[in-house]
């Protein structure tokens, strides 16, 4: 940039450099929470304990409080369906538990398209 006589920015210059350190600063943190929010994506759709593993294996730079709370739903939610497992299995045999179970969970889910 132009300087003038005394070899320092002008004002105007002076604000156009802070202007572009400013961009250059936004384009970086837009970056890392687009990242950020890439790793919620991926480990919200690793929700078995092979996938899991494999998808929480990542810098600590893309890591948040937000990707806590996915890790957390998606541990919750292989909780649930174990359990369900377990439920169908000792009923299987023994009860119309199962059925039920499973007609309870496609309601659900139905309702849940429709919201959608």
């Amino acid at each position: 940039m132009p300087t003038n006589s005394t070899n320092t920015l002008s004002p105007l210059e002076d604000r156009v450099c802070f202007l572009a350190a400013e961009i250059k600063r936004l384009e970086d943190e837009l970056d890392l929470l687009r990242m950020r929010l890439t790793a919620c994506d991926v480990i919200a759709q690793a929700n078995t304990i092979e996938s899991a593993a494999l998808a929480r294996t990542m810098s600590d730079y893309y890591k948040s409080a937000v990707l806590e709370s996915v890790i957390e739903a998606v541990d919750l939610q292989m909780q649930y369906r174990a359990a369900l497992k377990n439920l169908r299995k000792a009923f299987a045999q023994e009860s119309n538990v199962a059925v039920y179970i499973d007609a309870v969970l496609n309601t659900q889910i139905e309702s849940f398209k429709e919201l959608a």
